[in-house]
C-alpha cells in the first residue's frame, strides 16, 4: 500500500457527467425520406424527403434529429455492416402509406401486419383502404 500512496493523492476524480461516445453525422435524406450511415439506411419519413438531417452514431444506437430544432425523429439500433434493407418504423411508414394506399401490396412494413388483417387490406377496394391504413396510422 505504501509503494501506490503517492499515485493515489495524484489521481483526478471521476468526471460527474457520463461519457457518451457519438459521432454526429450530417446529411440529405433521400427521395424516401432516409439517411445513409456507414452504408446502411435508416428511416426518418417521407415527410423529410430532400431534408436536412442530423443523426448520432453511437456504438448500440442511431438517433435521427432535426437539425434545426434539435428534435429527436427516430432512433433505431445500430447496425454494422452494410445491408440491402433499410431500418425502419412502422409508425414513419404509415403516414406515407396513408397518403399512397395503392403501394399497400409493396410495403416493406406489409408483413409486420396479423395475417387476417393483411388478407382483409389485400381484398378492400380504393377507398376502404384508404380509410382503413388511416385509421390504422
Amino acid at each position: 500500500m505504501e509503494c501506490f500512496d503517492e499515485d493515489r493523492k495524484a489521481l483526478m476524480p471521476l468526471p460527474s457527467t457520463r461519457f457518451d461516445p457519438i459521432r454526429w453525422e450530417s446529411g440529405k435524406a433521400d427521395r424516401y425520406g432516409r439517411i445513409e450511415i456507414d452504408s446502411n439506411r435508416y428511416l426518418a419519413g417521407g415527410k423529410w424527403h430532400g431534408g436536412k438531417l442530423l443523426a448520432a452514431a453511437g456504438w448500440d444506437s442511431v438517433r435521427i434529429t432535426d437539425p434545426s430544432s434539435g428534435e429527436m425523429i427516430a432512433e433505431y439500433p445500430r447496425r454494422y455492416g452494410g445491408a440491402s434493407s433499410t431500418l425502419q418504423d412502422p409508425a414513419l411508414v404509415m403516414p406515407m402509406l396513408t397518403a399512397r394506399p395503392g403501394s399497400w401490396k409493396e410495403t416493406p412494413i406489409r408483413p409486420d401486419f396479423p395475417e387476417d388483417v393483411r388478407a382483409w387490406l389485400d381484398q378492400a377496394d380504393k377507398q376502404r383502404l384508404h380509410d382503413s391504413l388511416k385509421a390504422i396510422a
